[in-house]
């Protein structure tokens, strides 16, 4: 092959591989991307967390929001698990509002949900006013940031935990 030969065929190099990209692309819309994007596999590739973890229309479910004697705001919710792998809660927080702004609750620990199954979480965190529990006790949501670990992946996801009478 001579050289004016080899610049033609290198020349066209860049259009070819433009062509595999759309041709793949135009693959990924048509099969909407499975097998590759939604695998309940973490081993077979990338994991996605939906609103299968969390609940009827993406929340979490709030069981209550309380204060103890000790002046604590003690939230409790649930949250469910349809994939069919075990699903770590590795942090969440919550912010359930009172007449000051509001006050910040922590989960205390790692809470896993088995696949399939539904756990409760746990979470404390000092209020601002002490003379003001049943404003607490009201409220129907509280924003909450959850981060769920699937397969060694972790992903933040905001939601709100709404109470199953408001569902």
């Amino acid at each position: 092959m001579d050289e004016s030969g080899l610049k033609t065929a290198l020349s066209y190099i860049p259009f070819i591989v433009l062509a595999l990209c759309l041709i793949w692309g135009a693959w990924l819309w048509y099969t909407g991307g499975d097998p590759l994007l939604f695998s309940d596999d973490p081993a077979s590739g990338v994991v996605v967390v939906t609103g299968d973890l969390t609940g009827p229309s993406g929340a979490l479910v709030l069981h209550g929001v309380t204060m103890d004697e000790s002046g604590m705001v003690i939230m409790t919710a649930s949250v469910m698990n349809s994939l069919d792998v075990p699903v770590t809660i590795a942090a969440a927080t919550a912010r359930p509002v009172d007449i000051h702004g509001g006050t910040e609750l922590m989960l205390a620990a790692p809470v896993t949900v088995p696949p399939g199954g539904a756990a409760d979480l746990h979470l404390a965190g000092p209020a601002n006013d002490a003379n003001a529990p049943s404003v607490y006790s009201s409220q129907v949501s509280v924003p909450v940031t959850v981060t769920y670990a699937v397969g060694g992946i972790e992903v933040d996801i905001e939601t709100v935990a709404v109470r199953e009478s408001a569902l």
